[in-house]
């Protein structure tokens, strides 16, 4: 098993499916070179958006809640990708009991 497995969350968002003005954020989660992309089920105004940065721009109470919930998502994602890498049969476990 490869202990050095890359994982790679980015965060953006989908202009073309925007309404009013807002667009919805994305996670893009890749893994050895696997991606998918996730809803967050949150929107940020497009104008509020840095795709620099990945996150909301400012210091408005929206965009703090929205900054916020990038960072829990992706603490989340790192943990489980740590508990896996602890855990190489926990892979294996969940793919047998499908």
């Amino acid at each position: 098993m490869n202990t050095t497995n890359i994982l790679s969350v980015r965060f953006f968002i989908k202009q073309y499916k925007a309404k009013n003005f807002r667009a919805p954020i994305y996670a893009r989660i890749t893994i050895e070179g696997k991606s998918a992309d996730v809803s967050l089920k949150r929107t940020v105004e497009i104008s509020n958006w840095s795709a620099e940065t990945s996150q909301a721009k400012g210091s408005r109470d929206d965009a703090r809640s929205i900054n916020v919930h990038l960072d829990r998502i992706r603490t989340e994602i790192s943990n489980v990708r740590l508990d896996i890498d602890k855990d190489p049969f926990s892979k294996a476990q969940s793919s047998n009991s499908n």
